[in-house]
């Protein structure tokens, strides 16, 4: 799981990165944020197809699980977000 979060951040981080230096040095206002909204799309699509945990993304669905299974499962979904979160800020 951890290494799992560890990527996504990873990902993200890359996207974010990819994204503010394709738009360096860009006149265009237009074509800048074309090209910042592509590159940080693409670190998303990379995180859903390998299948890493974004800790957003965890959040999502766990929720609606865990209020139906709360007395058993919120100690382990507590640490489940705690790894996933430490994961996605260390990569």
């Amino acid at each position: 799981q951890f290494l799992l979060a560890f990527s996504a951040g990873s990902f993200i981080c890359m996207a974010a990165a990819l994204s503010a230096v394709l738009s360096t040095d860009i006149h265009g206002y237009g074509i800048s944020k074309l090209l910042q909204s592509v590159a940080f799309t693409a670190g998303f699509f990379m995180v859903v197809v390998s299948g890493s945990a974004l800790f957003t993304e965890i959040n999502v669905v766990v929720p609606r699980f865990l209020l139906k299974h709360w007395r058993y499962t919120l100690i382990p979904t507590l640490l489940f977000w705690g790894r996933v979160w430490l994961g996605n800020l260390m990569g």
